[in-house]
């Protein structure tokens, strides 16, 4: 099978996730885990509790807001939870930001390195 890349080891991951409070302290509900899976945030975010944001879950456990996807209560918060209930999860794994990474496609040939002879 091959060693996994040091993207697929990594303990960090991007995740799309609900602010809230859980016993006093700000976290993130991952909304693509079920059960969805609660974070504490790291810092206090500058969003407010409802808020749909694209955050990244550290080795030390606790997750950082990188954006605010949604603001609580809008239409574009309710389709995000509407696309969790049904797992289509927007973020993607790293080793697949990884791929996309600028200067790996050529925009008059496609992606570098698939073997295509261009």
């Amino acid at each position: 099978m091959g060693e996994p890349s040091a993207a697929q080891q990594s303990p960090r991951c991007r995740l799309v996730g609900e602010l809230d409070r859980h016993d006093g302290q700000d976290i993130v509900r991952d909304l693509f885990v079920k059960p969805p899976k609660m974070l504490p945030l790291a810092s206090s975010p500058s969003a407010s509790k409802g808020s749909i944001v694209l955050a990244r879950r550290e080795s030390d456990g606790r997750a950082h807001v990188e954006q605010l996807l949604a603001p609580a209560g809008s239409a574009l918060a309710s389709m995000y939870r509407l696309a969790a209930k049904h797992l289509l999860n927007p973020a993607f794994p790293d080793a697949v930001e990884a791929e996309v990474q600028p200067g790996r496609v050529d925009p008059e040939h496609g992606p570098r390195g698939t073997g295509n002879g261009k």
